[in-house]
């Protein structure tokens, strides 16, 4: 996950993410409080030195970025509950869409 550019009167920062499952790769942009999220080719051998390729492919080289690792129990968890245990400590809440994809909205900008 990466903050991306964002508007000045925006409540709160748009972010870049990637989510990649055993055998799915997603990307998703959070614009306020909505999540655009497009499914991406797999690569071969996939693994987290893919994920931070195409971090910096799609956003280059100076982006800052976190990863984390969403546990079966979790999304099992958000999917029936709504919620996790993480978004206490997040700077966001977690999310799943209706694909199944987990993704992160982040808190409002405090004044």
């Amino acid at each position: 996950m990466s903050s991306i550019a964002t508007a000045s009167d925006a409540m709160r920062p748009d972010t870049y993410q990637l989510w990649m499952t055993e055998s799915q790769l997603w990307q998703i942009r959070t614009i306020g409080e909505k999540a655009e999220i497009e499914e991406l080719p797999y690569p071969q051998n996939a693994s987290v030195d893919n994920l931070d390729s195409l971090m910096r492919e799609k956003l280059g080289i100076a982006s800052l970025q976190s990863t984390m690792t969403v546990s079966a129990e979790e999304i099992a968890r958000l999917r029936s509950t709504g919620s996790s245990w993480r978004d206490e400590a997040l700077n966001g809440t977690l999310r799943v869409s209706v694909e199944g994809v987990v993704f992160v909205i982040p808190n409002r900008y405090e004044p």
